[in-house]
């Protein structure tokens, strides 16, 4: 009876020094890791890290607020508008020149999900010998995920619901309406087979 107390406590000593020697994820580390994206100074004034949630042992989600000034100017007729915004105690940046590089960054990821989508159906093709049978994105992407992708993607960077279409004698296409989110003009974003 002896030997088996003390292969449990062996046991539990090793699990504990294991979990032990994992390294925590502190507060000041999360700060670390952010200001190395070079994007805001971050002082206790501009930033205020909330609830840290682990999936895992390396995966974490740190909820942060950060501090945006924003620069307003009265026009002639005496409406307001916001001229620039600042992250943090960084430069001023013109709201137009933010906007186009935000919305670039929106056109980028969605380029990379419709190819993303494009690989998935080339995977069911591949795999079933014809493209998924669906009359909209919803449908599609419950053919092709988790099977086919790891994510099921039906919106663009802006948060528009992607379009599939898949006419009779015609290609399929994926596509988001842009910026604008009206189809049909020059901001669209498409792929097909």
């Amino acid at each position: 009876m002896r030997l088996w107390l003390w292969i449990f406590m062996v046991f539990v000593s090793w699990i504990l020094s294991a979990c032990s020697a994992q390294p925590k994820l502190s507060r000041e580390k999360i700060r670390d890791k952010i200001q190395e994206l070079n994007l805001i100074d971050l002082k206790e004034e501009n930033i205020a890290l909330g609830k840290v949630s682990f999936s895992g042992k390396n995966q974490a989600v740190a909820e942060a607020s950060v501090q945006l000034t924003f620069h307003l100017s009265q026009s002639k007729s005496g409406d307001w508008r916001v001229d620039s915004i600042r992250m943090g105690d960084r430069d001023w940046i013109a709201v137009k020149d933010f906007q186009a590089a935000l919305n670039e960054i929106r056109a980028q990821n969605t380029r990379d999900d419709l190819q993303k989508l494009r690989q998935a159906m080339e995977r069911y093709r591949e795999k079933n010998g014809n493209y998924p049978q669906a009359n909209n994105i919803v449908k599609l992407t419950d053919s092709l995920f988790p099977a086919y992708m790891s994510e099921a993607i039906r919106f663009d960077g802006w948060n528009h619901e992607l379009v599939y279409s898949n006419p009779e004698h015609q290609p399929w296409r994926i596509s988001s309406s842009g910026l604008d989110g009206i189809p049909g003009n020059a901001d669209d974003i498409g792929v097909g087979p």
